[in-house]
Order: structure tokens, then sequence, then C-alpha cells
């Protein structure tokens, strides 16, 4: 027979795994770009995916907020401000320890269940890999994917970036470009 105690660390358990299991919300970067080179200015759309996966019918998404994570800032750059996507509103200039936060009235309810947050724009400044991505303090109430009934969910996420160091044979390729385009500009001129 068991005992009491074991039975509730099991039901426990249980519940936990059916729980990580119907919540499936995850956060996508969609580079606009995925051959970044040093110079280059590049955008990354941060998309909430599986929304409301598991979740109540009636559930829905009112705001989120998080801020911007960026490994290595003498690698890439972060050009502000981050545009906030439709249908949210921007309200970062109200949360100053939020980098960028959005709000909708009325909120966003199934069966739309992927919808984009903000784009980020970048520039990238020397070779390297930079870690990038967002991160939210639901301890924070402004900050994560807030919902209606469930509260701020955490929304934290991150990718690497590989900027490539220049290839000798493209900059040599790019200099003789430059001086063919010299020298017709000068036989141009000549006639």
């Amino acid at each position: 027979m068991m005992k009491k105690g074991t039975c509730i660390l099991c039901f426990l358990v249980a519940a936990f795994i059916l729980y990580s299991q119907a919540y499936a919300l995850d956060i996508i970067f969609d580079l606009s770009d995925p051959d970044i080179m040093v110079g280059e200015s590049f955008d990354v759309e941060v998309v909430a995916n599986n929304v409301f996966v598991g979740l109540d019918p009636f559930e829905e998404v009112l705001a989120f907020g998080f801020d911007i994570v960026n490994s290595d800032s003498t690698i890439v750059g972060f050009n502000p401000p981050a545009t906030v996507e439709p249908p949210f509103m921007d309200d970062s200039g109200f949360f100053p320890d939020t980098d960028v936060a959005g709000s909708t009235f009325p909120g966003i309810t199934p069966p739309i269940n992927s919808f984009p947050l903000a784009t980020l724009n970048f520039t990238a400044l020397a070779p390297g890999i930079v870690t990038l991505g967002i991160f939210s303090d639901v301890s924070d109430p402004n900050e994560g994917l807030v919902y209606f009934l469930q509260g701020n969910q955490d929304i934290s996420s991150t990718f690497n970036l590989n900027v490539p160091i220049p290839e000798p044979g493209t900059i040599l390729l790019l200099g003789l470009g430059l001086f063919g385009l010299m020298g017709f500009q000068r036989k141009l001129k000549k006639s």
C-alpha cells in the first residue's frame, strides 16, 4: 500500500509532466539576412509561436515586455528604437527597466496562435560570434508575455550569430571592380 506522501509526490510529478508537454510557447527569431557581413545592418523579427497551445480557450494575450540580449556589442550593435509590431502599441517609453514593451486592447485570442512582437535592428561591427536574443524577468509585471488568465510567462530566448571574417578573395574582387569602374569613368571623360 502506497503512503500518502508518495501518492502526492506522484501526482505532482505527473501534473508537471502534463503541464510541460501541453504548454508549448516558444520564441522564433526571423533574420532578414542569414549571411551577415561586417558593416551590414539587419533586422531580427521576434515572433511568439504556439501561444495558446494547451491553454484555456478563453485566454487572451494583453501585452509583452523584454530586454535585449547582446553578448558582445563590439561585434554587433543594436540600433534603437525597436519596432513594436501591430496590433501592439509601443509602450517601451513607459517602463524604464524594460527595453521593448507593447500592449493591445482588445487582447489577442485564439485561433491566432503565432504573431510578431517586435523587430530589432542591428549592425555587424566586427567579425566574431555573438549571442543575441531577449530576456524577460517575470518578477517584473511589465515583462514576459502577459496573459489575461494566467499572468506573465517567460519568453527568454537566444541564438548565436556568426559574423564571418571577410575573405581576401572578396576584398580583391571588390578592389578590382572599383579599379575597373575608375578606368571606365576616365575613358568616358576622354570621349
